[in-house]
């Protein structure tokens, strides 16, 4: 059993106790496809931070990139986590 803060990191309905092949690669498909887009988003805000007023620079490096690489962070461990998942099964 996970403890509550870890559980509270899972996506609805993600059961990382489950036997089935099947859930295992539906779960390593989601994280995939929310690793690329974080990582899609983290390249293209830090593409935008030279074109930025360096108010408004400063900002989005203090708040939304911190936010953004924590997201990023769970979702890769949650893909690495699927990935161990599906080759033990």
């Amino acid at each position: 059993m996970l403890s509550q803060e870890r559980q509270e990191e899972l996506a609805e309905g993600e059961e990382p106790s489950t036997t089935s092949r099947d859930v295992a690669e539906r779960w390593l498909s989601v994280y995939t496809e929310l690793t690329e887009l974080e990582d899609d988003v983290i390249k293209s805000v830090k593409d935008r931070l030279p074109r930025m007023s360096p108010e408004a620079r400063r900002e989005t490096e203090r708040t939304n990139l911190p936010a953004l690489e924590e997201d990023a962070k769970r979702f890769h461990a949650r893909l690495r986590f699927w990935r161990q998942r599906l080759a033990e099964l």
